[in-house]
């Protein structure tokens, strides 16, 4: 794999050119096959059965949750590519969190594009932070899964703060029955310490769904996979009104 590299933080003007995204997009993907098992989660249900664990059920009732407050999970792959149009792999972290943050009028080359930079964006903040990962294919190879662990490094940045430090990012667990939440310094407030209007707070909510070893972006349950139009404050108080809990992380210091 080659070494990721450095890019320019991302500007909110970056992840912004809508167009028309067909909701049916989620169906270009095709299942991996994992030595025989048809689809990832086949591979994770076997694993989770031989633990005496009913991922399945588990499952249903997180679709369940997320069915009562009208959402439900889209499936953006995990394949996309890079500067030079070779193929990356394991990208589903980031293809989520840019279709999540676009909505659903994004063309999806423009989601593929996002996702490119939100990944440059947050490697150059951990290598910042780990520079002994630089030659370390498996935490920060170009087919390395990221993990919503990378999240906190990006949010702290200060120099300069990027687009992540902005968002709010609520991610679901489908086997825990519980949500992580890592909360930007920026989401609330400016970096001038201004309250960010409402649409802003609706724009900056980023929606993932995980189930282990794949990430989703959670849109709403409606013909065109909209964007959710909340703020965290309103989606916790969903969530809590449903026994999900929030762990929610936002000292980054």
């Amino acid at each position: 794999a080659v070494a990721p590299r450095r890019s320019p933080s991302i500007d909110q003007n970056d992840l912004s050119q809508p167009a028309a995204l067909e909701a049916q997009q989620s169906s270009e993907y095709q299942p991996l096959e994992f030595d025989g098992f048809l689809d990832h989660e086949m591979l994770l249900e076997s694993i989770y059965l031989a633990q005496g664990i009913d991922l399945r059920a588990q499952q249903e009732r997180a679709t369940q949750i997320m069915s009562e407050v009208g959402l439900r999970a889209l499936d953006l792959g995990v394949r996309n590519v890079d500067e030079e149009g070779r193929e990356l792999m394991n990208q589903c972290f980031y293809l989520s969190i840019s279709r999540s943050y676009l909505g659903h009028l994004a063309e999806y080359e423009e989601v593929q594009k996002a996702a490119l930079l939100l990944k440059r964006t947050v490697e150059t903040c951990v290598l910042a932070t780990h520079p002994d990962w630089a030659s370390d294919d498996h935490r920060l190879g170009e087919n390395a899964m990221a993990f919503a662990d990378f999240l906190p490094v990006a949010m702290g940045a200060t120099d300069p703060p990027n687009l992540v430090s902005r968002l709010a990012v609520v991610i679901v667990d489908s086997t825990q029955g519980s949500a992580e939440v890592y909360l930007g310094p920026f989401y609330a407030k400016t970096e001038s310490d201004v309250e960010r209007p409402r649409e802003e707070l609706e724009k900056n909510l980023v929606l993932l769904c995980y189930t282990p070893g794949h990430y989703k972006a959670l849109v709403s349950d409606d013909s065109a996979c909209s964007k959710p139009a909340w703020t965290y404050a309103e989606l916790k108080c969903l969530l809590d009104e449903r026994g999900v809990f929030c762990i929610e992380t936002s000292d980054f210091d």
